[in-house]
């Protein structure tokens, strides 16, 4: 869709995280994209965490 702008995150050899929804705008995309980031790596933070108390 022209002038509609997405996000992806990911990290080498797993599955991205796409934007469910487009956005007006870059900044809207990219705020919703930052979000997305700090809960990946807000998880992976869990998941490092659960492994060393392992």
């Amino acid at each position: 869709m022209p002038d509609r702008f997405t996000y992806a995150v990911s990290r080498p050899g797993e599955m991205k995280a796409y934007s469910l929804h487009t956005y007006a705008t870059f900044e809207a995309a990219r705020q919703a994209g930052k979000a997305a980031l700090d809960a990946t790596i807000a998880e992976w933070r869990r998941r490092q965490r659960g492994r060393q108390l392992a």
